[in-house]
């Protein structure tokens, strides 16, 4: 039915069709409808500014949005179909045209239903009855009119192996700018589903594994991610698994809202994302341990990669020391994992994935034989990696992955290699930590922060070669001088005597997908201590209350120590 909505509102194969939409249901099913007429569908988290849509609506060319009228993040309201509007008077102003919106009843009331007294009207539930989303009808259609009107049926569109499935937009922290990722319909999905197959130990119709929970996989990763993307949508329907979606975040209306669901709902498998971790481990004990997580098979993470704590916590409290738990590094240019653990395999390390041929080159680009830390490559290129960069006519952005190395692709990520062959993660090469010839792991110094009774989350990043790390404080206290000594005290020794900058800060900035937006952290501390282009918040994926984290500190440089 979407599929013909679509194709009676004059989308074609090759169009753009945006989806700005929270997790809702109706997310996958234009996504699938799309890749059925041969439309290449641009998900883009619902939440970011009205300014960092219209930038992506622009670049990816779409004539055509999906959006809802609203949704809760949590108890704050967010006004998705405002937020198009303004993006879209934004594009015309840019000379880009927006031909039509869809909008979907999220959490408008039925037509003629009375709203109940103001104390009746539940923050965080639908449905909303203050919200009134505004509907220009030359502008603006309902998804449930044409969906009530589509017909059942309708002819798939075959598409050649290396046409355009979709685009994904990628920061690129050189430039600070952001680039339209295009990846293709054969590699991508043949990457997905064999991916999926292999490091979720998916099995469907043995006899051993009949019962409809082997099936049932939650990921928590936004779809708009490729994460979400290769493993929420694409990997496990291709394998004919059950996907439980989640909409909404782990901490409402309680910590314990991610496990209540896995009990409900007996989930065998699920991808969690670094910040239900912290979440987590924050939270009384009681939100976990009121909860039966028995049902769970496999528990994978896939963001950042995991402390020691972190990992022994989601081990015993968790998985009950006796669910195998992996960490998945997902490469977004190289279109899902690259390297990974694998279920059975109680590890800390990662091996490469089933026909990844890696390379561990140190920052000369020279080969390491054996054992060593450096950047993660591969010599032959992977069937779901990117593609081309949408309206990079001449493809010398895109030729510029393989030009860095000669010969090589670099995956992002750099990591530790011992004799066997297994990696350890350290993190993405723009957010490790270069300390005297050696690679630091963010993360672990983080995590150290965080032993520090005060210290409720930390951020460390580096700019020109000084250390910074911004921490927020428990209610009560005051970052001072005493307090930032201890701090660098406890770092000390990972830093190998480094000096370190010690910020406070009212909430950490992360982006759509729960991973601190370093990249976002970097820019603001290199403005406050030179002269640097104005922040963009638009060109990171944050939402709105991470972009006013982020001016806030830019306003109040004076907490530094």
């Amino acid at each position: 039915k979407c599929a013909n909505i679509l194709q009676s509102k004059g989308v074609q194969r090759g169009d753009r069709v945006l989806l700005y939409l929270p997790m809702v249901f109706q997310l996958p099913v234009a996504m699938l409808a799309c890749a059925r007429i041969g439309a290449v569908h641009v998900n883009v988290p619902g939440g970011m500014s009205a300014e960092g849509l219209a930038q992506r609506v622009a670049l990816s060319g779409a004539e055509l949005i999906i959006t809802v009228d609203g949704f809760w993040r949590g108890t704050k309201l967010i006004k998705a179909k405002e937020t198009v509007d303004r993006a879209i008077a934004l594009c015309k102003e840019r000379g880009h045209e927006v031909k039509l919106t869809l909008m979907i009843s999220h959490l408008s009331p039925n037509p003629g239903t009375p709203p109940p007294e103001a104390h009746e009207q539940f923050i965080g539930r639908r449905p909303c009855y203050f919200l009134n989303a505004p509907f220009n009808p030359e502008q603006d259609e309902w998804w449930a009119d044409n969906f009530c009107k589509a017909s059942p049926v309708c002819d798939v569109e075959w598409m050649d192996a290396e046409d355009p499935l979709f685009i994904s937009f990628h920061h690129d922290d050189k430039e600070d700018k952001l680039q339209a990722a295009v990846y293709t319909v054969g590699g991508f999905m043949l990457q997905a589903y064999s991916s999926f197959k292999h490091l979720f130990d998916y099995r469907q119709g043995d006899d051993d594994h009949d019962d409809i929970n082997e099936n049932i996989f939650l990921c928590l990763h936004d779809y708009s991610t490729i994460t979400g993307l290769t493993y929420g949508v694409y990997g496990p329907l291709l394998n004919g698994a059950t996907v439980l979606q989640f909409e909404g975040i782990g901490s409402h209306p309680d910590p314990g809202r991610i496990w209540a669901i896995i009990q409900n709902y007996q989930v065998e498998k699920v991808l969690l994302t670094p910040s239900e971790v912290r979440l987590a481990m924050g939270s009384d004990p009681s939100y976990i341990s009121s909860w039966n997580k028995s049902s769970l098979r496999l528990i994978a993470v896939a963001g950042e990669p995991l402390s020691a704590p972190e990992r022994k916590f989601l081990l015993a409290e968790i998985g009950s020391n006796s669910t195998p738990l992996i960490e998945v590094a997902v490469s977004p240019l190289a279109g899902g994992a690259v390297v990974s653990g694998f279920p059975g395999i109680f590890s800390s390390t990662v091996v490469p994935y089933f026909g990844v041929d890696l390379v561990l080159v140190d920052k000369k680009g020279k080969e390491i034989a054996g054992s060593g830390t450096g950047f993660l490559c591969t010599r032959q290129p992977l069937p779901g990696m990117v593609r081309y960069y949408y309206e990079d006519n001449s493809g010398e952005k895109f030729a510029k992955l393989f030009k860095r190395i000669p010969g090589k692709f670099v995956t992002e990520y750099v990591v530790a290699r011992n004799n066997d062959g297994e990696y350890v993660i350290l993190g993405k090469e723009s957010d490790v930590l270069f300390i005297e010839d050696e690679f630091v792991s963010p993360g672990a110094v983080e995590t150290t922060l965080m032993s520090h009774s005060a210290i409720t989350d930390a951020a460390v990043v580096c700019v020109d070669g000084k250390f910074r790390a911004l921490v927020t404080v428990d209610w009560g206290c005051k970052l001072e001088k005493e307090m930032a000594k201890e701090l660098r005290e406890i770092a000390i020794n990972l830093l190998n005597g480094a000096h370190l900058e010690v910020q406070s800060t009212d909430v950490i900035p992360r982006n759509t997908h729960g991973a601190i937006a370093r990249a976002a952290l970097r820019r603001i501390i290199g403005q406050q201590s030179k002269e640097s282009p104005a922040f963009d918040g638009s060109l990171y994926d944050l939402v709105d209350e991470a972009v006013v984290a982020c001016e806030k500190l830019l306003e109040n440089p004076n907490s530094l120590f």
